[in-house]
């Protein structure tokens, strides 16, 4: 049993939380990007997370890390990323690329390189006891990769080239902005191709992450992406605190 929920997700924050296993099951943080004042107000107790994995060091996606150190969570994340939040090896659990850590009830993680302007940032595939598998990938343009047997895909779509395209012309935005987050961030067409190169069949819903409120459109990007993949879409809310 693998199950996911978004609790932060943008440039103001990003917190998520996968469940993994069935019959023991437990508790992974996937970014701490909030202060540690809103996160004890989450509807869940930090005693009850067993990891907290960091895909790099910018401070919406980090914040809080040497925080959750501190609270006795274990934290992972690779070496670039640890060294770029200024974290003493004693502090967190380095990932190398395609090597699996386990955890405590036989889930697993294993990360995966990704392309964004940060130190060793990385995507996750998170595979439950039950070898139900989560991919988990924001803050990159690209995806080197296509998988297998996904359960869950939950992935930045930040922007489409269309939207940015547009604003430039009409003045609204810098094109020196608009290249860079072309080269830093997912668009939609970039989703929309990166799904149809995995094997969904037996994926049961698709999240989109970390949507620009300038560059993107939640309602035509849900749809979109719905209707190239006929699986359930859900657009990650920036924030599930009000």
């Amino acid at each position: 049993m693998i199950e996911f929920v978004s609790y932060a997700s943008g440039s103001s924050g990003n917190l998520y939380v996968v469940t993994a296993g069935a019959e023991h099951p437990i508790k992974i943080m996937i970014e701490c990007g909030l202060p540690m004042s809103e996160i004890v107000k989450l509807p869940f107790r930090l005693s009850d997370i067993s990891a907290c994995l960091v895909s790099h060091e910018h401070k919406d996606h980090s914040k809080s890390a040497r925080q959750m150190a501190l609270h006795g969570i274990d934290l992972y994340m690779t070496d670039g990323t640890a060294k770029a939040i200024g974290l003493k090896a004693s502090e967190y659990h380095g990932l190398e690329f395609y090597c699996p850590a386990y955890l405590e009830n036989g889930a697993s993680i294993i990360a995966f390189p990704t392309h964004h302007d940060s130190a060793e940032p990385a995507g996750f595939m998170v595979i439950s006891p039950e070898s139900e598998v989560l991919v988990f990938a924001i803050d990159t343009y690209y995806m080197d990769f296509a998988f297998k047997r996904v359960d869950i895909a939950a992935v930045e779509c930040n922007h489409s080239y269309e939207i940015l395209k547009k604003r430039v012309a009409d003045g609204e935005l810098d094109k020196s902005v608009a290249d860079r987050v072309a080269h830093s961030h997912m668009a939609l067409e970039n989703v929309v191709g990166w799904l149809d190169s995995c094997d969904l069949w037996k994926c049961r819903e698709i999240w989109l992450l970390h949507m620009s409120d300038d560059n993107g459109d939640a309602r035509v990007f849900a749809d979109t992406v719905m209707s190239k993949t006929g699986i359930p879409v859900h657009v990650a809310e920036r924030r599930w605190l009000k």
